[in-house]
């Protein structure tokens, strides 16, 4: 395994007061594993990660009282990879796991990544945030901008969004923009959003994308950056009332032609069903299958994926949880916590 230490420097010269680094260590690729990696395991230290029958990877460990931890995350395998890396990004003392899963597309917008970091937090539990970004420079490359600016010790970093440019329009393939600048503080990423955006502008070019003829970078509005972990200490506990999966006939996408230009139809009846929805004791329906984290005696479940199983758990055991997320309406997580050994 590959163990090279990475040391991220951020240079913008008359911008920042001075050269500011952030240290994380590459632990590996474990996205092929029990396949083109004969490993059916990987040991990363803080965590040991096995592959799952339907594709998926478990991380696991145990906290600092010994109860068990695990995450159940998707895998990017194949002609993609799914790296690790490691660090303390909030600085408490506990290492803390960056997983970045790409799998390689063509067209435009090649260079997208999902993000899974999780963060331990002072009981070295695992705080999960998730967060797309297209800001992928190749495997065993850090998968984003990461500096420590503020001299706490504590990391920034930045995600990009990447869109479609109407070529015939502005003559370019791509809009850019800046999608969210964070900083880890107590297990948590949180949105920066009087951030100076000019000192992140050396992060978020990778190379090879200067060229105005490949992209141009849109203006950001931090009000619209998403908070993943919103809500977790001022959102009332609730429960789930049924469960309503995507209905057939509706595509993936669903695009029309205007004026030669692929758009999204505006009365498209599947936007608010697409992704299937779930219904709070409040009678309401929420967009989307959130992910789920369930916190009983024995330890912490994080699911970061195939969200159909603990959703049915939380329906059929009447667990209540928080519903996090930048929209209460499409909820990003749902926070469970079971005060007795009901699982």
């Amino acid at each position: 395994m590959d163990h090279r230490v990475f040391f991220i420097l951020v240079v913008a010269a008359g911008v920042l007061n001075a050269q500011t680094t952030f240290r994380m260590r590459y632990l590996g690729d474990v996205g092929h594993l029990g396949g083109l990696d004969p490993r059916t395991s990987a040991n990363l230290g803080i965590a040991r990660v096995f592959p799952e029958p339907d594709g998926d990877l478990r991380f696991e460990g145990r906290d600092a009282a010994g109860k068990r931890w695990r995450v159940w995350l998707p895998a990017a395998g194949g002609v993609g990879g799914t790296d690790v890396w490691t660090a303390d990004f909030d600085h408490n003392g506990h290492q803390d796991l960056l997983i970045s899963a790409m799998f390689p597309k063509n067209g435009r917008c090649t260079d997208g990544t999902t993000l899974y970091i999780l963060m331990f937090d002072q009981m070295g539990k695992p705080v999960p945030w998730v967060m797309p970004s297209h800001t992928f420079d190749g495997y065993g490359h850090p998968p984003l901008g990461v500096v420590e600016a503020s001299g706490d010790g504590r990391a920034e970093i930045v995600t990009v969004s990447c869109e479609y440019s109407d070529q015939l329009t502005t003559g370019v393939l791509e809009d850019r923009r800046i999608s969210g600048i964070y900083e880890a503080r107590d297990a948590h990423w949180l949105p920066i959003g009087n951030a100076v955006k000019s000192r992140y502008r050396s992060l978020i070019n990778p190379p090879g994308r200067q060229a105005a003829a490949i992209a141009q970078w849109l203006p950001t509005d931090p009000t619209k950056w998403l908070d993943f972990q919103a809500g977790y200490d001022d959102r009332p506990l609730t429960r789930l009332q049924s469960i309503i999966e995507p209905p057939t006939g509706c595509p993936a996408v669903n695009l029309a032609i205007v004026n030669g230009r692929l758009v999204r139809p505006a009365d498209d009846p599947c936007i608010s069903t697409r992704n299937g929805q779930v219904v709070f004791s409040d009678g309401d329906a929420r967009q989307g299958q959130p992910f789920v984290v369930i916190d009983s005696p024995n330890g912490r479940d994080v699911f970061l994926s195939n969200a159909a199983a603990p959703l049915t758990e939380l329906l059929q055991r009447g667990y209540r949880f928080r519903a996090l997320g930048s929209h209460p309406d499409s909820p990003s997580l749902l926070w469970a916590t079971v005060e007795s050994d009901q699982r």
